[in-house]
C-alpha cells in the first residue's frame, strides 16, 4: 500500500469521528491502538487528561526531538457530505487536526520500518485540548514532559491559502498572543411595566461594548494586529413581563505580545469597573483561554529551513505573524523549537468553516518534513 493511501485512510477515519476539547478519549484510544501497530519503544498516557506519547529510542547518544499533532476537534456542524463527514452531531475536524494526527502515524510508521537510522529519541506528541488553550499548558507542567528534558520541540498547522506542500516560515513571532474575557453584571430584576423599581444592565452593557470599541480601534491604529473582538452578548432571559437585571459580554483579545495584550486587559478591566460602578452594578471579571504568543528560536527555524530544502520542498516565508493564535507557545516557552505552517491550497476551504476537510494530497509532505527535520538534527549532533 502506497504511503498517501495509507495515511487518508488513517485521516478520514479520524475526520468521521471529532471530539471537541477535553473529551478526546476516544481519539486517544484510537491513536493508541494505531501506535501499537509502529512498536515505539514505550506508549506513555495519563500525565495529562487524554494526552498519548509515542518514544522511539535509539539507544544511541543523541538529541531529544519531540513532535506535536492535536486531537481535539471544533464545536462546529460540518455541512459537507462526502462518505467521511462527521459523524458526531456539533462537532468537527474543522481544522485540520485529523491531518496532523495523521502525519505523526506516518511517522511513526517510518521510525518501525527504519530501525537503527535515527540516532535521535523522537517523541511523538498527541495533545488534547488545544483549540481552548488547556492542552500544552498542562503538559509541559507534567512530571513526563520535565523529565524528558527535550532538546526541540516542533509543530506544523496546515494553511489554507498557501500552495500545496510549501513550508510556511517565520523566525521570531510566528502567532500572535491571546485571551478571553468574561463579564458578569448583577443588577436587580423587576417588572416590565415598572423597570424603575429593578436595575437593569442594559445600559451599561451598551456603554462598554461601545468603550471596548473604542480600546480596540485606539490599539489597532498603534500596535498592528491588536484588536478586540466581542464574541457573545447576553441579557437576562426571554421573558417579555420581565427587565433583567443581569447580563454577559464576551470578548477575545489579540495583541503581537503578552505585553500588549496585558496592558489591553487592564484598561478594559478598568472600562467595566467604573462603568459598573457608575450604573450602581456588581461586576465580576473572569480571564480564560490564555494563549502566549508563538515565538520560534531562530536556531530552530534555520534547521527546518536546511530540512525543507534537503527534502526538495518550496519553502515561503511570511512577513507579519498570523493572527491567530497557538497554545503551542507554552511549550515554546520552555524548549528550543519552532512552529512553522504547511500550505493546504489556495482553493481550499478556510480554518474553522463547516465545509473544511484536511486535503489528503499534502499528507506525505507533512511526513516528509518531520523526517527530514530529525535527520537534519541528527546530522548536526
Amino acid at each position: 500500500m502506497k504511503l498517501n493511501e495509507f495515511l487518508r485512510g488513517i485521516r478520514r477515519e479520524l475526520h468521521k469521528a471529532p471530539e471537541t476539547s477535553g473529551n478526546e478519549g476516544k481519539t486517544a484510544s484510537v491513536i493508541v491502538s494505531f501506535l501499537e501497530e509502529f512498536e515505539p519503544t514505550r506508549i506513555v498516557s495519563g500525565f495529562s487528561e487524554n494526552a498519548v506519547a509515542a518514544v522511539y529510542e535509539s539507544g544511541k547518544p543523541g538529541a531529544t526531538v519531540v513532535l506535536r499533532a492535536e486531537l481535539d476537534g471544533l464545536p462546529i456542524t460540518e455541512k459537507n457530505t462526502f462518505n467521511h463527514a462527521s459523524r458526531n452531531r456539533g462537532a468537527s475536524h474543522a481544522c485540520g487536526h485529523d491531518g496532523h494526527m495523521a502525519m505523526l502515524l506516518g511517522v511513526a510508521s517510518y521510525l518501525h520500518d527504519h530501525p537503527g537510522e535515527i540516532k535521535a529519541r523522537i517523541v511523538l506528541l498527541f495533545e488534547p485540548a488545544e483549540e481552548i488553550a488547556a492542552g500544552a499548558k498542562g503538559i509541559s507542567r507534567s512530571r513526563f514532559y520535565e523529565e524528558l528534558k527535550a532538546d526541540y520541540i516542533f509543530a506544523l498547522h496546515n494553511l489554507p491559502g498557501f500552495n500545496p506542500g510549501d513550508i510556511v516560515m517565520k523566525k521570531g513571532l510566528f502567532a500572535i498572543a491571546s485571551k478571553g474575557i468574561v463579564v458578569e453584571l448583577k443588577g436587580a430584576t423587576a417588572h416590565a411595566g415598572h423597570p424603575e423599581q429593578g436595575n437593569n444592565p442594559v445600559f451599561a452593557m451598551t456603554e462598554i461594548i461601545e468603550n471596548i470599541k473604542a480600546i480596540s480601534e485606539s490599539y489597532n491604529r498603534s500596535k498592528k494586529q491588536a484588536m478586540i473582538t466581542i464574541i457573545h452578548i447576553r441579557l437576562g432571559e426571554i421573558a417579555f413581563g420581565s427587565s433583567p437585571g443581569t447580563g454577559v459580554i464576551m470578548a477575545t483579545l489579540r495583541a503581537p505580545t503578552d505585553g500588549i495584550l496585558n496592558e489591553m486587559g487592564g484598561k478594559v478591566t478598568q472600562e467595566v469597573s467604573e462603568i459598573a460602578a457608575r450604573h450602581r452594578l456588581t461586576q465580576d471579571v473572569e480571564w480564560v483561554e490564555e494563549f502566549p504568543a508563538t515565538i520560534n528560536d531562530a536556531g530552530a527555524v534555520s534547521i527546518l529551513e536546511l530540512a525543507a530544502k534537503k527534502g526538495g520542498m518550496n519553502v515561503t516565508w511570511v512577513e507579519e505573524p498570523f493572527s491567530w493564535t497557538e497554545d503551542f507557545s507554552y511549550f515554546l516557552n520552555k524548549t528550543t523549537g519552532a512552529m512553522f505552517g504547511l500550505g493546504a491550497g489556495k482553493d481550499c476551504p478556510p480554518l474553522h468553516s463547516e465545509n473544511y476537510d484536511f486535503p489528503d494530497s499534502i499528507l506525505e509532505n507533512g511526513v516528509e518534513i518531520f523526517i527530514q527535520l530529525i535527520k537534519e538534527i541528527d546530522s548536526s549532533t
